[in-house]
Parts: C-alpha cells; sequence; structure tokens
C-alpha cells in the first residue's frame, strides 16, 4: 500500500523562496493640480522690517578697579591683604576675622644611614664592637599644622605639612602678625 501526496509541488523546510507580495494601487494626484504639472513654489520668505536706529547715547562711564592691595602675609593657600583675606574659596574681610592654629605634628626617631653602612664596612674590623653604630638614632619630624580662619559667617580650613619645629614656629608666628592686623 502506498501513499500518495495530494499536493506534487515540494515544500521547502527552510523558506529560501517567496512569493512576490501584489503590486500596490497607483496612488492618487494630489488635489488642486495635475500629475503632469510641476507642484506650486513656496510662497516668498516674509520681508523684514528696516533696522531701527538706536536713540543716541551719551558714552559711558567706564569704571576701572585699581590694583588690589599687596598681598602682607601667606600661610599655606591663604592670602591676606591689608583689609582682605583670600582663600580658594572666596574672599573674606580681615577685619574682625578668628585665627585658629592648631599644630598636629609627631617625633619619629630612626638609624640613620650612616650608621648602617659603618655596621656593614666595620663588620670584619671590629665584630663586636660594629653593633654600636647601630644605638645611633635620627630625630625627624612629620605631620601638619591646621590654620582656620572664621570671618563675615564663612570658614576656611588650610593644612600645612611641616618638617620641623622651626617650620611650626614659623607659621605660629605669621599667624600671630595677621591676627594683629585683623585686630586694627
Amino acid at each position: 500500500m502506498t501513499v500518495s501526496d495530494p499536493d506534487p509541488t515540494p515544500v521547502d523546510p527552510f523558506m529560501t523562496t517567496h512569493a512576490l507580495p501584489p503590486a500596490l494601487p497607483a496612488a492618487e494626484p494630489y488635489p488642486g493640480y495635475a500629475p503632469d504639472e510641476p507642484p506650486p513654489a513656496a510662497p516668498p520668505p516674509p520681508v523684514a522690517p528696516p533696522p531701527v536706529s538706536p536713540a543716541p547715547q551719551l558714552p559711558a562711564l567706564a569704571v576701572t578697579p585699581g590694583p588690589p592691595p599687596p598681598v602682607v602675609a601667606r600661610v599655606g593657600e591663604i592670602s591676606v591683604s591689608s583689609t582682605t583675606v583670600y582663600t580658594p574659596t572666596g574672599e573674606m574681610p580681615l577685619r574682625g576675622s578668628q585665627w585658629i592654629v592648631t599644630d598636629q605634628w609627631q617625633a619619629h626617631s630612626k638609624i640613620p644611614v650612616w650608621a648602617i653602612v659603618l655596621c656593614i664596612v666595620t663588620f670584619f674590623c671590629i665584630p663586636i664592637f660594629n653593633f654600636l653604630f647601630l644605638l645611633a638614632k635620627e630625630t625627624y619630624y612629620t605631620g601638619m599644622v591646621v590654620v582656620s580662619v572664621t570671618s563675615a559667617g564663612r570658614h576656611y580650613v588650610a593644612r600645612i605639612p611641616v618638617n620641623s619645629q622651626v617650620q611650626v614656629a614659623n607659621l605660629q608666628s605669621q599667624v600671630n602678625y595677621i591676627r594683629s592686623l585683623a585686630a586694627l
């Protein structure tokens, strides 16, 4: 018994052959002109009115500000003139300003490089006493000084790194000088 296929056309499993869609009907012409005539031209652009001459004006007096007063003190990124405190965030009046200095530095000790070199060089000459070089200590300072200024409702804090007590004393004397200017 054989089964016969009612449709003898083969079936494409990958659908590689496609039937073309039916043709679209012809478009209707635009109302108002025939298809053989070109479309109407665009209306001309509106004409701008002639420019009106401005009323004569008197020349403006140019007010040129004078040069800023010279800087009399500088603490980190804060500069101070005789009337104004200049910070990276803006200006503040010097009169009535309040200055606070906080030193946050620390002293550290370490074995200096010259002591380590002498210990290694004298290892074969003086075998026991060469370790006495390692008892030498060198003191160095690290840290920062925090200077804060408050004036006219504004506040600014500068952090200045220091390496010695001389730098700390110098910063404190500069701030004392600025405090005396602010009291004037």
